[in-house]
Parts: C-alpha cells; structure tokens; sequence
C-alpha cells in the first residue's frame, strides 16, 4: 500500500500482487508465496514426474516474484529449458538440482555435516548439500567413510569445528543410533 501512496505502484498492479499473494496458481502448480516469510526459504519444486515446460515456468514464475529457486530430481533436459530463460541457473548433475540464485541467501550459524557410507551415496549427499546451501547453511561433506572408516571420518570432521546437525545417509541406516552416540560423546 505505501507503493501506491507513494506513486511507484498503480493501483491495478497493487491488486495483482495482492492477489497472489498467498500462492500464484499455474493451473498445473501452486507455488506458495507466503512460505519464505513463514519460514524463511523459497518453495522447493519436486522436478520428478513434471515436463520440461512445467519446471520452466514455475522457475520463471518464481524469478520474476525475486525468490531463490531449488528444483530436485531434476534432468538435464530441464536444466536445458530453464538456462534458455534464466541464464544464472546452475545444475548439480549428480545430486541433480537446479538452483537459481535471485537474491542473497541469508546465511545461519549451522554447521551441516553430510556423511557417507559409500560412493553410491553420492547422489544424495550432493542433493543435501546443494538444500543446505540454498537455506543458508555451511556444509561439509565427508564421502566413502564405510563403517570401518569411522575414526577417519571423526579425525576429518574435528578439524571444521562442532557441527550442529549430522545427516548419515541411507547405507548407515542400521548404524545410525550407535554411531550418533559415539560421534557426539567423542565430540564432548
């Protein structure tokens, strides 16, 4: 209201904006509007099962409203069709996620630790650490620990400081209450 009062809003757009102001409604998608206020990062879009054109359009859509864009499970092919439009967007081919940089991320005090068992991992770790990134965390990744690569992966970690949050992806799912205790109680 104060754009319009002060002449740099007309009234029209005024009623644009406000009326997309909770979710802009694609026909095929809702984005939520309202998520970074309420919690402080963008909608994440869900690339899977969506066509080039569709991904295309909510990056566009989201772009032109200011917003950061992170797309995951996303293909080649639509890295391709939303480089067409926004020329900053950036792929992570192995973790595929698109990110598109429109504003500053504001960045936390968390310190994310991604851990590995495998290589095979690799996959999920580069999709965490491109999230982390993208809602203002510093992230380290430790890669191809395996079990027996604990103390490795401890030695590897001491030397970035306490970490805040740990993430064990899915090869150490069995592991994941024991080693947690032992991580932290080494920590201590």
């Amino acid at each position: 209201m104060n754009k319009v009062k002060e002449d740099v809003l007309d009234i029209e757009d005024a009623i644009t904006e406000l009326e997309t102001l909770p979710f802009g409604d694609m026909e095929f998608a809702k984005i939520d509007n309202h998520r970074e206020m309420r919690v402080g990062y963008p909608e994440v879009v869900y690339g899977e099962g969506k066509t080039v054109e569709q991904v295309t359009k909510i990056s566009e859509y989201m772009t032109s409203r200011g917003q950061n864009v992170l797309i995951t499970r996303a293909t080649p092919e639509m890295y391709g069709g939303i480089a067409d439009k926004c020329g900053h967007a950036k792929y992570n081919a192995l973790g595929k996620t698109i990110t598109i940089i429109n504003k500053p991320v504001e960045m936390t005090e968390s310190k994310i630790v991604i851990v590995a068992a495998g290589t095979s991992d690799l996959p999920v770790v580069e999709e965490a650490y491109e999230t982390c990134k993208m809602f203002g965390n510093s992230a380290e990744k430790i890669v191809d620990v395996g079990v027996a690569a604990y103390t490795d992966c401890s030695a590897s970690s001491k030397e970035s400081g306490k970490p805040r949050w740990l993430s064990l992806s899915q090869a150490w799912k069995g592991l994941l209450r024991v080693l947690s205790e032992v991580w932290w109680q080494s920590r201590s």
